[in-house]
C-alpha cells in the first residue's frame, strides 16, 4: 500500500521510530475516528534475536494488536493498531517476536502526544490557582 508520497504522508501522523518496524496496512474512518493499521515488517532486519542463528526463518502468524492513540487527524481522534509478527525457526516448535517500546508507561499513546496532553492539562490546572 506504501509509496514514497503516501509514507510522507503517514510520517506526518505516525513516530518515525515505529514507521522503522511497521509498515501501513489500511486506514479506517469509523465513528468519526481514524484506525492506522500496520504490521511489522517482513524482512531479516525484523527476525528476533534468539533466531539470529537459524537457518530458515519462518513467519508463524501475529500477536494480538497493540493500540496507541496518536494526533488527532482533522481533528477526530486519531489510533495506531501495531500487530507484530510471531517467527519461528522452520520445522521449529517454539515462537518468537520482537517487542518495541512505543509508549509511555501506562498510558497508551505516543510519547510526544502525552507530553502534549500533560501539558496542556498543566496549563489548564495553573487557571484555577
Amino acid at each position: 500500500m506504501e509509496t514514497a508520497e503516501i509514507r510522507e504522508l503517514i510520517s506526518a501522523f505516525v513516530p518515525e521510530e515505529i514507521l522503522r518496524d511497521f509498515e501501513l496496512k489500511e486506514v479506517k474512518k469509523e465513528c468519526g475516528v481514524y484506525r492506522l493499521y500496520m504490521d511489522e515488517k517482513d524482512d531479516e532486519s525484523h527476525y528476533p534475536p534468539e533466531l539470529s542463528e537459524a537457518k530458515e526463518v519462518v513467519q508463524c502468524g501475529y500477536m494480538n494488536p497493540c493500540e496507541i492513540q496518536t494526533f488527532p487527524i482533522a481533528g477526530r481522534e486519531a489510533f495506531i493498531y501495531i500487530r507484530r509478527r510471531r517467527w519461528k525457526e522452520k520445522g521449529g516448535r517454539e515462537s518468537y517476536f520482537n517487542t518495541y517500546k512505543y509508549t509511555i508507561e501506562g498510558i497508551k499513546c505516543t510519547p510526544k502526544f502525552g507530553a502534549f496532553l500533560k501539558e496542556i492539562g498543566r496549563g489548564e490546572a495553573d487557571k484555577h490557582w
